[in-house]
């Protein structure tokens, strides 16, 4: 039931600093050479009192390879905003400045693009046909208001690359949390998913760094101290 949209593999990510977008950067240039902070942005889906979890592909499955980092750990949905993105949502990626006055705006419709990628489930119909009819900032309020949308804030995330032998990270994270109804499928990004009471946010397996990569662990953070999310 997914409807067709055209995610981006490799492109140009925003480049930061000081908290504002300053130009683009290539992806594997971001990735595989000196660390160069850039925005992202992760997103996690309550209802009821619960948090979905998806976990990250390992390549175990016919046809499917792993995920870069963090193959085979929990999280939510995380993703890089990219400059052919921000085209499509209406904003001229040459004119920093508007990137910058709507950039919380163009990585919550990347959020929620992605959760429908990754969990083949439509839960803002007809995206697409908004972003063609309506100005981004109304699009954005749509969302806001039918799926319950909480900014929850920012946090830095990096890893070396001597971590993992051939990548790094070296992120602006932008967090949100949304409340709907969905009925998620594994994909070829996710193999498995999983509800977990928020309520076990604090106990120590929502903490384990072989279950979850080190930004969940920070998103979670922002989570537990909103005073917009309740836990119980």
């Amino acid at each position: 039931n997914r409807r067709p949209v055209t995610l981006i593999v490799t492109n140009f990510l925003p480049k930061v600093d000081n908290g504002r977008v300053t130009g683009w950067v290539e992806k594997k240039e971001a990735h595989r050479g000196k660390p160069v902070l850039h925005d992202a942005n992760t997103c996690f889906i309550v209802n009821g009192g619960k948090l979905l979890l998806g976990r990250r592909s390992t390549g175990d499955r016919d046809g499917v390879t792993s995920k870069r980092v963090g193959a085979g750990q929990w999280e939510g949905v995380s993703t890089h905003l990219h400059r052919d993105d921000v085209k499509r949502y209406g904003v001229d990626p040459g004119d920093i400045e508007m990137v910058n006055e709507n950039i919380s705006d163009l990585n919550v419709v990347s959020a929620v693009e992605r959760i429908e990628y990754e969990l083949d489930s439509e839960i803002f119909p007809h995206l697409s046909d908004k972003l063609d009819r309506e100005s981004l900032s109304s699009v954005v309020n749509d969302i806001s208001s039918q799926l319950n949308l909480t900014r929850l804030g920012t946090f830095r995330y990096s890893m070396d690359r001597d971590v993992d032998g051939k990548w790094s990270e070296k992120e602006l994270c932008r967090c949100f949390v949304i409340r709907c109804d969905i009925n998620p499928s594994t994909t070829e990004e996710v193999m498995d998913y999983k509800w977990e009471p928020l309520s076990e946010l604090e106990s120590s397996h929502m903490r384990s760094s072989d279950r979850f990569p080190t930004w969940v662990s920070k998103a979670f953070e922002k989570l537990e101290t909103s005073s917009e999310v309740s836990l119980e």
